[in-house]
């Protein structure tokens, strides 16, 4: 790349990120006013805490929106001016500089889950205070503005990502009461499977229809600990919420990239924690697709088959409506990898096998749940005739942005990478790759959205789950 195009490149980063801070600010700017206004009438007049905060806000608003405005139409004297006036005077500040972007990154965590996070929260302005965070301390350990966009994206990554686990982490608590209102039944669900016999339970025990083993066993195994207290189970569900995820990003997108930095691979486990955490994927989707991405080669089917039927099956006795998801990603590893195998018939016909493998895995996960734990007839015979809650789709009383809208937040900008790679032809897929990749995308959809409205689907995107890491798995080859 020529030192023209890398220029360019970067003056058109800063120009869209100068954009992206000026529509935040108005829409951040409209939430603390709200918020001030919602206040003042509360105390039953002007609080002069919120008056001077709105102020405080519109000063700052206005300096960032100046160099925003700097940022669009004249990169280059912002370039130079920070090079040459502002770089050396960070530079001078020496290991200094490294605490005040720690401070710049632990700020969103600090405010939004003390005592003002009960106030502040908008979307947008947490977004806005996250971003703002990440360029000051990407810019606080830049020496030149050539590491300032890696170093604010890392920064924004890491800010995130502090602020997910802290919320998390805040719960760890020998507080022998429930902190949220399913607490106590999830950790009794838990404690099923290792602690059952210590319940009295009148006549003959029968496990709740909903318990898998794979799932609530998971979450369940400090129960074998002699001693546990209800903070090693919280702290478990901490390590479940975190570690399974920075661990696949870790693998996932270097299993054909070896020669990644150390810095490149700890940013894309930042992103896939941010990423699958907001889709609320639950941890034994990730270990099966962790197990996939770790060890399947596409030039070794028969490993990649028994690898298949091993994750299906996990999968399948976690929850019923993953068994068959492990095998569609099997298969599409296969049939995308057309580096290791450019014969199409070959590739295709490898892809068929290690997915049915997976199949066979997740379909006989299902036979032994259904033996081991029978379900009454009566939790079938509802499955497909309950009303559909449309609503949820879009904006609504419980979900500020609804499901479509979170949706389109969350893979955005990974539908662009990804048809912006094939446009490229950065992978050499034909029509048979590209039809056979967006067709899973298209039922996985299909089957999250219509989860996403049925009665007891949630607000959130954890049943679209499915579909967002598939979009992952095409990813792998194309970023």
């Amino acid at each position: 790349m020529t030192d023209s195009s890398s220029s360019t490149g970067s003056h058109t980063l800063m120009s869209l990120m100068s954009v992206l801070l000026l529509v935040l600010l108005y829409l951040g700017g409209e939430d603390v006013f709200e918020i001030a206004i919602g206040n003042a009438r509360y105390m039953g007049g002007e609080s002069l805490l919120w008056l001077a905060g709105s102020v405080g806000y519109v000063a700052a608003a206005l300096v960032v929106a100046g160099l925003c405005i700097w940022a669009i139409t004249s990169p280059e004297t912002l370039i130079s001016w920070y090079d040459r006036s502002l770089a050396p005077r960070i530079e001078k500040l020496g290991w200094a500089r490294w605490a005040i972007a720690g401070l710049a990154i632990l700020f969103p965590s600090i405010l939004f889950l003390g005592i003002w996070g009960k106030s502040l929260t908008a979307a947008s302005f947490r977004i806005l205070i996250l971003f703002l965070s990440a360029v000051a301390a990407g810019l606080v350990v830049s020496e030149k503005s050539a590491r300032a966009f890696p170093n604010i994206a890392l920064s924004l990554l890491l800010g995130a990502s502090v602020f997910g686990v802290s919320k998390r982490l805040i719960l760890v608590t020998d507080y022998p009461f429930k902190l949220y209102w399913s607490e106590g039944n999830r950790l009794w669900d838990y404690s099923l499977y290792f602690l059952r016999g210590q319940y009295l339970v009148e006549g003959d025990f029968t496990f709740p229809t909903y318990l898998t083993p794979g799932r609530h066993g998971l979450w369940g195994l400090p129960f074998l600990i002699p001693g546990a207290t209800i903070a090693t189970l919280r702290l478990w569900d901490v390590v479940l919420w975190t570690l399974p995820y920075l661990l696949l990003g870790w693998l996932f997108f270097t299993a054909k990239r070896t020669n990644l930095s150390w810095r490149l691979r700890f940013g894309i486990a930042l992103w896939m924690l941010v990423y699958l955490t907001l889709a609320g994927t639950f941890a034994p989707l990730v270990l099966s697709a962790i197990l996939l991405a770790w060890l399947l080669n596409s030039s070794r089917p028969l490993r990649a088959a028994l690898l298949a039927a091993a994750a299906g099956f996990y999968a399948g006795i976690s929850r019923w409506t993953w068994f068959a998801a492990p095998a569609v990603w099997a298969g599409l590893w296969i049939l995308l990898d057309v580096d290791t195998e450019p014969h199409r018939k070959r590739r295709f016909v490898r892809s068929l096998g290690v997915g049915a493998a997976g199949l066979l895995g997740g379909i006989a996960a299902q036979a032994l749940m259904s033996v081991a734990f029978p379900r009454p007839e009566a939790v079938f015979s509802t499955a497909f005739s309950q009303p559909l809650l449309w609503y949820r789709l879009l904006p609504n009383a419980l979900s500020q942005q609804g499901i479509l809208r979170s949706l389109l937040i969350a893979i955005g900008p990974l539908v662009v990478l990804l048809i912006w790679g094939g446009l490229q032809g950065r992978p050499r897929w034909g029509w048979l790759e590209w039809s056979a990749l967006w067709l899973s995308l298209a039922g996985f959809l299909g089957l999250g959205i219509a989860a996403s409205v049925k009665i007891g689907g949630g607000n959130n995107l954890h049943n679209l789950d499915m579909f967002m890491m598939t979009l992952l798995f095409a990813l792998a080859w194309v970023a």
